[in-house]
Order: structure tokens, then sequence, then C-alpha cells
């Protein structure tokens, strides 16, 4: 026995130091991997949805006024800033009153007539 040691030791080499924990690590990456796994199967069973169909008109049958609204709306420009306001009725044409609602600004009224599609100013 050396001298200054315990009597416990018996001159066996004394073991390393312990290898680093992979446990942590080893954890991490497999939930990593089923966080993949999952996010993959959600987004392959929940298609993202198709875009809206454009709206048409069906040519040969008189206009509704959400239609004659829409046309004129496309005539004066497809600023968002563009009021259209239904007025009413005159025979087969719509009257609606347009504002400029960011500036401030009265287009004027309009007419769309509701068998040939025309608008124009009242």
């Amino acid at each position: 026995m050396k001298p200054g040691l315990p009597d416990i030791y018996d001159d066996r080499p004394l073991r390393g130091p312990k290898p680093p924990r992979t446990w942590p690590f080893v954890l991490t990456v497999v939930a990593l991997i089923a966080l993949g796994a999952a996010a993959w199967f959600f987004f392959q069973s929940h298609p993202a949805p198709p875009p809206p169909a454009p709206v048409r008109v069906v040519r040969g049958r008189p206009l509704t006024q959400g239609e004659a609204a829409r046309i004129l709306r496309r005539r004066l420009g497809p600023d968002e800033c563009v009021v259209v306001m239904a007025k009413g009725t005159v025979g087969d044409a719509f009257l609606f009153t347009a504002v400029n609602r960011c500036e401030g600004i009265r287009l004027g009224q309009w007419k769309v007539d509701a068998k040939t599609q025309v608008v124009s100013r009242k």
C-alpha cells in the first residue's frame, strides 16, 4: 500500500471519467423527427383549399343589382377606396353613386343597363 491513501485503496487503477451522456441528444433528435412526421401527415391530410372560381356573368339574361355594381367597380378601377352605392332603377337600368372614400371625392352618378351591360354617366 502507498502511504497517505485510505486503507481501502488496493492499487488498482482508478476509472477514467464517465463518457458524456448522449440520451438528451438522442431524445431531441427523435422528438424532431416525430414532429416533422406529424406536420407532414397533417398537411397531407388537410390540403390547401382551391382558390375561388372567378365570377362569371351569363350573357343573355338581365343583370342583378350586385352584378351591375361589380361591372361598375371594374370600370372605375380596382381601387379599394372606390365605394359604389345603389340609388334604385330606371326602366332596365340600375343607378349608382360612386365615391372615392380615401380622398373624399364624389365620382358622380352612374347608370348600368341591365340588358346590354353598358356603363354610362348619368
